[in-house]
């Protein structure tokens, strides 16, 4: 109110003022137009400018207010806008700051990877290296065991006699008989040069009825066991029989090369079952050492240097569910093959799938095609002798079966290999579902 009162006075005194000035200006002078008239409507240049002056102080003032609210709005606005300016820089700067930190946690992860890439491939060498000495010394345990029943004789189909279980030397009595009326050995050659340490049954007391246990002797001395296999010859065409002691092992690999080494004595050759020291689980044909058709690289990985241009596999695995004993873990899987170069492509089909591949199992195989066979081991020795021996008993053919091992934190001993033959036998159900 007080400001529009002063600017009122103000107003009217400059009014006057204007008014005044105008008095004392001296009149003007009309120019001589002859030829056109003065329109005495139109007001003159002074009557404007006092028309102007004349105007109400009131309208002067609600413009200059106008005119402020409208300023102080576009102030308001300008330091809303700076705030939003001020507030996106701060977004772009903490979005610049993650880009930065996730870009250097990027190449920390990169650096992390190449690391662990490098400490995987030192493992699996480690790994392979630990195999081959586990292989080793597996092999010097067999020779061990072969070794401490390098003394012992098995004999076969014995009956068995009731006078066993009452009297403490009946499996004796019983062996000693059977020396002399079966292999038809001297009676003094028998009481001199014979002599053991112990003579006694294998394994648990059976039903009447069935297969009399073999009976295992350790000769003392050693010359004792030499004499009677120069006896053996006598059992020949009767249901007894006489050998060696192996360990489970070693009878395995000599199982599978038996058939081989009486083939190739029947076509004439001289062949002859030997070991470097007591394994005897080598096959020697007329001095050189017998190798399968395919040998135990050829039916792994190593067969691929052996693959012919264009040849291409195309069977799909069966593949059984896995199981857990002892913290061993077991699946078989499976396939059908039509040429011995499928064996490697198929291994190599079956560690690509991600759904059963694992760096620490261990691939047991077998596998008959076009009258060719082989077996891979993989770190579980005479494992795939086995798996080759169940494909030959029931006259397989033209089929890969493949066991994976993941050992275990316990040892499973023999039962191991009665479970991989187990996942094989269920394998190949499915397969010729």
């Amino acid at each position: 109110m007080f400001t529009t009162s002063k600017r009122s006075r103000y107003s009217r005194s400059s009014s006057s003022s204007s008014i005044e000035s105008i008095r004392q200006t001296p009149k003007r002078t009309k120019p001589s137009t002859p030829s056109k008239t003065t329109d005495k409507s139109s007001p003159t240049l002074w009557e404007n400018d006092l028309q102007m002056a004349s105007k109400p102080a009131s309208e002067t003032g609600v413009t200059l207010l106008s005119l402020n609210e409208k300023l102080d709005r576009i102030l308001q606005s300008t330091s809303l806008t700076e705030s939003n300016v001020l507030t996106l820089n701060d977004s772009v700067r903490n979005i610049t700051e993650t880009i930065d930190f996730t870009l250097k946690e990027l190449e920390d992860l990169k650096s992390e990877n190449k690391r662990l890439k490098k400490l995987v491939g030192e493992n699996s060498e480690q790994i392979q290296g630990l195999k081959s000495r586990i292989a080793d010394q597996h092999e010097t345990l067999l020779d061990l065991q072969t070794r401490s029943m390098g003394d012992n004789l098995v004999f076969y189909n014995i009956p068995e006699s009731a006078a066993e279980f009452t009297n403490r030397d009946g499996t004796l009595n019983v062996l000693l008989g059977f020396l002399s009326e079966q292999m038809k050995m001297p009676s003094d050659v028998i009481v001199a040069d014979i002599s053991f340490d112990r003579v006694h049954r294998m394994g648990k007391k059976r039903e009447q009825g069935s297969r009399p246990r073999p009976i295992v002797a350790k000769f003392n001395p050693y010359r004792g066991k030499m004499l009677v296999l120069d006896h053996a010859k006598n059992l020949r065409g009767t249901n007894f029989g006489v050998s060696d002691q192996y360990p489970i092992e070693v009878q395995v690999r000599r199982k599978a090369l038996l058939p081989i080494m009486r083939a190739k004595r029947d076509a004439g050759a001289k062949a002859k079952l030997v070991g470097i020291i007591f394994l005897g689980d080598k096959l020697y044909v007329n001095g050189e050492l017998y190798r399968p058709k395919v040998t135990k690289k050829d039916s792994s990985e190593n067969a691929e240097s052996s693959e012919e241009p264009g040849h291409q596999f195309s069977g799909e695995f069966v593949h059984t569910n896995e199981i857990i004993e002892q913290n061993a873990a077991f699946q078989a899987h499976a396939v059908k093959i039509a040429h011995k170069l499928d064996v490697a492509k198929a291994l190599k089909a079956l560690k690509r799938d991600e759904k059963t591949f694992d760096a620490l199992k261990n691939y047991v195989s077998a596998f008959t095609v076009e009258e060719c066979e082989g077996y891979n081991d993989d770190g579980e020795a005479t494992a795939g002798v086995r798996l080759l021996e169940l494909l030959k008993t029931g006259n397989a053919s033209d089929l890969l079966v493949v066991v994976t091992v993941q050992p275990g934190s316990t040892s499973l001993d023999f039962v191991k290999f009665d479970i991989i033959e187990k996942m094989a036998r269920e394998a190949l159900h499915l397969l010729y579902e």
